[in-house]
């Protein structure tokens, strides 16, 4: 696969990275620590852990565009994940997108 290895920082964990068909891509990751999304406590650093980058190359190797995704298990965001739990997102790859790198903010 044209994924690099997988990925952690303080929030989450990167599991898995396979690809669905030839436009989607399947990121299955795991919470490390308790992720509310509605609550007020949780700002800061911590939202910027939970993101994850997703970066598209073009088939030159050149930069097409970087997306963020919240790791949410639903798209409302009012889910909580508790430590070890996990989830999938699916990204959807651009056209032009050769290949692509699943990273976390550090």
């Amino acid at each position: 696969p044209p994924t690099e290895g997988l990925d952690q920082n303080r929030a989450l964990r990167i599991l898995s990275v396979r690809e669905e068909g030839n436009r989607t891509i399947a990121i299955q990751y795991q919470a490390l620590k308790r992720l509310d999304w509605l609550g007020t406590h949780y700002q800061g650093g911590l939202r910027e852990s939970a993101d994850i980058m997703v970066d598209f190359y073009d088939n030159q190797g050149f930069l097409l565009r970087t997306d963020r995704y919240p790791a949410r298990q639903t798209t409302t965001g009012d889910d909580v994940m508790n430590p070890g739990a996990t989830a999938v997102l699916k990204v959807t790859k651009p056209t032009a997108a050769k290949t692509y790198r699943v990273w976390l903010v550090k």
